[in-house]
């Protein structure tokens, strides 16, 4: 059986979560492969948690990159299990190819799947609520198709943010006029 590749992106720092994701892979099948793409000041930390969970050979630490959308194509599943985050670019970034997707419920990450995320966002932030949600993905798979995650990326894209400006100038003015 192939590997089941899930990919974080992000900078490698407490907010981030990253230890919840490694925390995770002893629960998982060992086919079940974690890639982290970024840098910051837990890389080390990060590793020896690895080490010392036995997982050290399941999990890839890509460093810094800018071939974010290859990477996201060859990954089965996008993982952020941020415990706090703004606009979550890296989770539009992975929508917007199509790549199933998997956060945990900080604000922001639910914000950005909408409607699609009742079943993808992990309530919490722990390792046991994260191995438990990825587990019922490997085995059941990802229902919603590259197109609806698509077309909800296209929701925080310039086009979009373009009009929603242009609709609040347009009531700022309309409510001076009318004063």
């Amino acid at each position: 059986m192939d590997d089941y590749i899930v990919l974080a992106i992000s900078d490698l720092n407490a907010n981030k979560n990253h230890k919840a994701l490694i925390e995770a892979l002893p629960c998982l099948p060992d086919r079940v492969k974690v890639c982290i793409a970024g840098e910051g000041p837990l890389r080390q930390e990060l590793s020896e948690l690895a080490v010392r969970l036995g997982v050290f050979d399941r999990v890839v630490f890509l460093g810094f990159r800018k071939d974010i959308a290859a990477i996201l194509n060859a990954c089965d599943l996008f993982c952020l299990p941020s415990k706090r985050e703004g606009l979550p670019v890296s989770l539009i970034e992975a929508l917007a190819t199509g790549s199933p997707a998997l956060t945990s419920d900080a604000r922001g990450c639910s914000d950005v799947l909408g409607d699609l995320g009742h079943r993808f966002v992990v309530r919490g932030s722990d390792s046991r609520s994260l191995a438990k949600q990825i587990m019922s993905i490997v085995s059941d798979g990802y229902p919603v198709d590259s197109a609806s995650l698509r077309q909800r990326a296209a929701a925080f894209g310039l086009d979009s943010a373009i009009a929603a400006t242009a609709k609040v100038y347009e009531r700022i003015f309309c409510i001076r006029e009318a004063a």
